[in-house]
Formats: C-alpha cells, sequence, structure tokens
C-alpha cells in the first residue's frame, strides 16, 4: 500500500456514528490532549487507510483517529498527515462498512453524550495556557529591549535653575539671563551660559620657544670666523696653483721628448 500525504478534511468517514474508545480501551478525549499539547507526535500513531471510490478518497479503517485529526487541523495543529492508499476492497466489506447518511462529512460519537463539551473545554483550557505563554514571552522581549525612562523631578529642575541664575549673577554682574542662551539642561554647568551681548574670542595659546618639544636631534655646524674664512681660501688657492704647475710641466716634458724622437730620426 503506497503512502500519500493528505490535509484530514480531505479524507471522508465511512461510517455514521464511532465510539468514544479505541479497540485498546484508551480514551479519545485522553489522546486528543496529549496531541493537543504535543505530548505524543501524530506520526506515532498508525496511518489511516484510505480507498479512493467515486472521486474521493474514504477512510477504509480508522475513522476515530481521522475525527482527532481534523479536530486539530482545525486549531493548527496539524497540516497534513500521512495515509496508506489501499488499491482493492472487498465489495461486502465495502457495504458493511459504509454506514454513512450525510456523504461521510461528520460522524457522532456513541457512549459519551458530554463528549463535545470536555473537548471544547480542553481547547480553552490549551488556548488559555497558549494565549499566557505568549504573554510571557512579549514581555521579556520588552524587557530586554526597552530602555527605563529617566524621571525628571519638577521642583529639583526649578531649584536647580534658581540655584544656577544666582552662581550666573555672581559671575558676571548681570541681572537676568536670556533663556535661548541658557543650555544648562544639556551641559549640566555654567560654562555654556552667556548673555546676548557677551562675546568671547577665540586666542590660539601662545608658543614660545622654551615650550617647544622637538622629537628629532638637529645638528647645527660651528660657526666660522673671518680670518679662518680666508685661510681656507688662500688654502684653495695655493692648491690650484700647484695643480696647475704640476700640469704644465708634464706637457712641457712631453713636448721636449716629442722633439728629441724627430730630431734623431731626421739625423
Amino acid at each position: 500500500m503506497p503512502n500519500v500525504v493528505l490535509r484530514p478534511s480531505q479524507i471522508y468517514f465511512l461510517h455514521d456514528s464511532i465510539d468514544c474508545r479505541f479497540q485498546d480501551k484508551t480514551d479519545m478525549l485522553d489522546t486528543f490532549r496529549q496531541l493537543l499539547y504535543k505530548e505524543i507526535n501524530p506520526t506515532a500513531i498508525q496511518p489511516i487507510a484510505v480507498f479512493d471510490k467515486n472521486d474521493k478518497l474514504w477512510v477504509y479503517a480508522g475513522n476515530r483517529r481521522l475525527y482527532l485529526f481534523r479536530k486539530l487541523e482545525q486549531l493548527g495543529v496539524v497540516e497534513y498527515i500521512t495515509a496508506w492508499r489501499v488499491q482493492k476492497v472487498d465489495p461486502d466489506k465495502w457495504a458493511k462498512r459504509n454506514t454513512t447518511n450525510n456523504g461521510g462529512r461528520s460522524v457522532s460519537i456513541r457512549n459519551a453524550p458530554q463528549f463535545e463539551d470536555k473537548m471544547q473545554k480542553i481547547v480553552r483550557e490549551w488556548k488559555s495556557k497558549k494565549r499566557t505563554e505568549m504573554k510571557k514571552l512579549q514581555d521579556s522581549k520588552k524587557i530586554k529591549t526597552t530602555s527605563v525612562p529617566r524621571t525628571t523631578n519638577k521642583s529639583d529642575s526649578s531649584s536647580h535653575q534658581v540655584d544656577l541664575n544666582k552662581e550666573q549673577r555672581s559671575l558676571t554682574g548681570s541681572a537676568h539671563i536670556s533663556p535661548k542662551y541658557t543650555n544648562y539642561q544639556a551641559t549640566g554647568s555654567t560654562d555654556r551660559i552667556i548673555t546676548p551681548r557677551q562675546y568671547i574670542p577665540y586666542q590660539p595659546p601662545a608658543v614660545t620657544p622654551s615650550t617647544r618639544t622637538y622629537h628629532h636631534t638637529v645638528t647645527m655646524p660651528d660657526p666660522v670666523s673671518s680670518s679662518d674664512r680666508n685661510t681656507r681660501e688662500t688654502n684653495v688657492k695655493s692648491r690650484f696653483s700647484r695643480k696647475c704647475c704640476c700640469i704644465s710641466a708634464v706637457v712641457l716634458a712631453v713636448l721636449i721628448a716629442v722633439l728629441i724622437l724627430v730630431l734623431w730620426l731626421i739625423l
């Protein structure tokens, strides 16, 4: 039997009524509560057997399970279930099991007069618990993301303003300070409180040679006197003259050698 994934609302009941207990004597309400609170997984329950007939999928075995899954689908707990598709059924067994009188849209519960009321009570308790958990989660998020607002006492701020005005009058000698030039609420001090006509020009700090700090060493040449300068110039000139005399002597010696060689060749 191949498996198919279906919505519980796509499957039709085959019986007109079902018992309030399973074949193992387990109460349907207990199983519904466990599925609702996710104490058991829907996949742990034996799959429903379905049969395709007259373009409808009928439950061939598992009407009680289908009833619970439909209720869970209405509450948004279960969306799809896995079912077994029966390929062929016995016509006699089909006629015996097919007792629905409303086209398989709904069934009634036997041996439980207040079954629906008990199920609605379970649903109300579950919804109330869910709302409480969501509220706690939202409150915890608000505590993490919301900062505590700063409260200001009006009487304290007015007394602070009076003390501040007295201090300013004692410093500047003025009897009144315009509010638009008052910035004590932003800074909390009297450094930035000025009168409308008061002007404080900017004065750059004076820098003296004694206050300068050098981060590298500068080597300055020693001072040279005029006599030393003349001596150095004389030495340079004498060196140049000696070089010129040496060059002239070399050139003269070469010329004399050339002349002697020419005379020797002629004679």
